[in-house]
């Protein structure tokens, strides 16, 4: 039936939007029963990258859940308000705000409000709670996509066990967690310290190699520059180095930070 329904509708994306077309390509979206980790040295953008996918899965009409370890759900809001009324992150916050700027800021809290996004932002909240809660989502809400950020910070209860291990065994949870709810789960993590100035790769995935092993997609940010001296664009490139059921590759973007957005750039980089 899946190879029916793919050659029906050629050229249509088989999974979850991503919001970026390149990575569409590569992937045909998030996958149902799909496991993918985001990893990211910190302030390289990757919660603004997920909230950024989050909002191409609700436009697409899907709904989505959300656990947000690290921060709280106020501020996963002012963030997306911000990328749906294209108004800086910080005038949102310090108040210096344009009439046009609350009314594109009140459009977007009404497209957001009408949207299905679920939010957990329990601090260092439990593996066995986020499973409860996950299941929660999907049997009362019908969540289609789950987001976690992130992975190395989800309390394991098994202390005594070395700290990789109770990471391997969040990973294997969560793997299969996306199989039992057939949902696509998308991970954040942080890269080792080794990647500062260099081009990451999966084996610098922070506290677990077990990443490697049960990940279907693992994409890594790496900050390759500036578009200007003025440093308000970032140049990322979003590393695809694994692909369980398609092609790998390097897709190139750009960072606004100011309105937490990524943007897919054709040009080719030396």
């Amino acid at each position: 039936s899946d190879i029916e329904y793919a050659n029906k509708n050629q050229g249509k994306l088989s999974g979850i939007d991503t919001g970026f077309a390149e990575l569409n390509n590569k992937t045909n979206g998030w996958q149902r029963q799909d496991l993918i980790i985001i990893g990211a040295r910190p302030s390289r953008g990757k919660t603004a990258l997920a909230l950024n996918c989050s909002s191409a899965a609700l436009r697409s009409g899907n709904k989505v859940g959300f656990f947000s370890v690290e921060m709280s759900a106020n501020s996963i809001i002012k963030r997306m308000i911000s990328d749906y009324a294209c108004v800086k992150f910080t005038n949102i916050r310090n108040g210096f705000l344009s009439n046009s700027d609350i009314a594109s800021i009140a459009e977007a809290c009404s497209r957001l409000a009408s949207q299905g996004l679920f939010i957990n932002d329990t601090p260092s909240i439990k593996l066995s709670d986020l499973v409860s809660d996950a299941r929660r989502m999907k049997r009362n809400e019908s969540i289609d996509i789950l987001f976690v950020d992130y992975m190395s910070i989800i309390d394991n209860k098994q202390t005594k066990i070395p700290r990789h291990e109770q990471v391997a065994e969040i990973c294997a949870t969560l793997k299969g967690l996306a199989r039992e709810l057939d949902i696509p789960i998308v991970s954040l993590s942080q890269l080792t310290r080794e990647t500062e100035g260099t081009r990451p790769t999966m084996a610098n995935l922070r506290d677990s190699g077990a990443l490697e092993q049960d990940a279907d997609l693992i994409g890594l940010l790496h900050r390759v520059g500036y578009t200007d001296e003025t440093r308000s664009e970032a140049q990322i490139d979003f590393l695809l180095e694994k692909n369980r059921n398609g092609a790998t590759g390097d897709i190139h973007m750009v960072f606004k930070p100011s309105y937490m957005r990524f943007k897919e750039v054709e040009n080719e980089r030396d």
